[in-house]
């Protein structure tokens, strides 16, 4: 259960990481995203995905090294 975890976590981060690298158009115009687009832009949301998306793909890489 607990490596099942791990690797949700690290799919999440990945995808995160790649809608906010490659500049999805859909993944920008999710009502969720929009709010922080229009907050702060489009440039300053990509950062923000990415640092969460490389955040929690470490903390999936640490749940596997504890429990495996």
């Amino acid at each position: 259960m607990e490596i099942t975890f791990a690797i949700i976590i690290i799919a999440l981060g990945a995808f995160s990481l790649a809608g906010g690298v490659y500049n999805w158009d859909w993944f920008m115009n999710n009502y969720k995203v929009r709010r922080f687009v229009n907050a702060f832009g489009r440039k300053v949301t990509r950062v923000i995905y990415g640092f969460i998306g490389s955040f929690l793909m470490i903390i999936g890489i640490i749940f596997l090294i504890v429990y495996l």
